[in-house]
């Protein structure tokens, strides 16, 4: 009877360790602050979101922090943000699978297309002086044709992050942060961009 005790406490015990060190690294949810007081530009506008897959280029010099556990969901993520924030800012609205012609643009009555494209974002990671840093690069560019013209933008935004090795560096919720600031810059940026080249085209 005490053997079984004892084998079944030491089983207990093995069981309570390895919960008590195992880590989460699911992905956690990145929630973006939009501007504040967005104008409704009046209008029919089409809007084309290229559907290409947005790849994380990881450029880690390092595995500490458990650099290997980060993921970031940046294709649904940017994709979903700038959908939400055009809703905000068009009265009339629709998104196209494709780009469309111009003439075909005149002929369904839309004063402009709206295109978007995300270039691939590049996170950095490495170990200076026992301090993890981890900085994210994104970079979108906003072309619109309408009116006879085209204008074209590029608008870029990053973030860093950083934190002592030997203090409970946990990269992954590091990088989160680090993205939802930058994303958040860049959305802002985005939304500038679009009103900017919207007057130049209706002027």
């Amino acid at each position: 009877m005490i053997q079984l005790f004892k084998s079944f406490f030491y089983i207990f015990f093995l069981f309570f360790i390895g919960v008590s060190c195992s880590k989460d690294f699911s992905g956690k949810n990145i929630k973006i602050d939009y501007p504040k007081n967005i104008i409704k530009i009046k209008g029919k506008y089409s809007v084309y979101i290229p559907p290409k897959k947005i790849i994380l280029e990881k450029k880690f010099n390092s595995e500490d922090c458990e650099s290997w556990a980060v993921r970031l969901d940046i294709d649904n993520l940017y994709k979903d943000s700038v959908r939400k924030l055009l809703v905000e800012m068009f009265e009339d609205i629709t998104f196209h699978s494709k780009q469309i012609e111009h003439d075909e643009i005149i002929k369904e009555g839309f004063i402009s297309q709206i295109f978007l494209n995300h270039k691939n974002p590049v996170a950095t990671f490495h170990i200076e002086k026992n301090t993890a840093k981890f900085t994210i690069y994104l970079e979108s560019k906003i072309v619109i044709h309408g009116n006879s013209k085209k204008i074209e933008n590029s608008v870029n935004s990053n973030n860093s992050w950083s934190k002592n090795i030997f203090l409970g560096c946990n990269l992954n919720e590091g990088a989160h942060k680090a993205t939802e600031e930058a994303l958040e810059r860049l959305i802002s940026q985005i939304h500038s961009g679009i009103y900017e080249s919207i007057y130049k085209i209706s002027r």
